[in-house]
């Protein structure tokens, strides 16, 4: 019950802010793990003023048929298909594309080439590239040459490999698993100022490793 009152109050957050105005003109959608919280913050480097929305894996048209607004730019990374839901995603795409949005999704995960080929004639840009992860793909379409975001996709792939050599890697495995959804957006918008590292994230991270 407390998770449907939650996902109720959510949905009507986003209606309230678009209604109002009060979104930002980036929308930027990732998942929940290290690997996504590397990619949202990268791309919220480069779009400074981005929304960060956070996915369930497989889970995206969940989330994108929420969207109300008109003439955004969405971001998608770090979050692939579920075919059992192909057609509501396509259609929720479509309807943002009549809207004026410009949508860009970047994904390591494989992907059957029909869907690669039918969200492809929809939307902006489709990358689907599984050498890399999702904060490496991130890095080369927004990192700008920019520190911050070349060490966050080296995090993003120490993490998504399990490396896990690096300790900012494991400070924040720790930290997702210390608090999960409540620390996710912290993170994302404390990583885009090129803050690694705060009394907020070493706390949870550290609930992380009593877990």
């Amino acid at each position: 019950m407390i998770v449907l009152i939650k996902r109720l109050l959510y949905r009507i957050s986003i209606f309230m802010k678009e209604l109002l105005g009060l979104t930002s003109h980036v929308y930027i959608l990732t998942h929940n793990d290290t690997d996504g919280v590397c990619s949202g913050a990268i791309a919220l480097r480069h779009f400074k003023k981005g929304e960060i929305f956070i996915g369930r894996a497989g889970m995206v048209h969940e989330t994108i048929k929420l969207f109300r607004a008109k003439n955004r730019i969405l971001v998608i990374t770090d979050l692939s298909i579920n075919r059992q839901y192909f057609e509501e995603i396509t259609s929720h795409l479509i309807r943002l594309k009549k809207n004026g949005w410009k949508i860009i999704w970047l994904d390591h995960h494989i992907w059957d080439p029909d869907i690669i080929e039918g969200i492809s004639k929809i939307i902006d840009k489709l990358r689907i590239d599984t050498r890399f992860v999702g904060g490496e793909l991130a890095y080369q379409e927004f990192g700008d040459n920019d520190e911050v975001s070349k060490k966050l996709a080296e995090i993003a792939r120490d993490a998504d490999m399990v490396i896990r050599d690096l300790e900012l890697t494991r400070l924040y495995v720790n930290a997702l698993r210390g608090c999960r959804y409540g620390i996710v957006k912290h993170m994302i918008k404390t990583l885009a100022r090129g803050i690694f590292r705060d009394s907020k994230i070493e706390m949870c991270a550290k609930k992380g490793v009593e877990k």
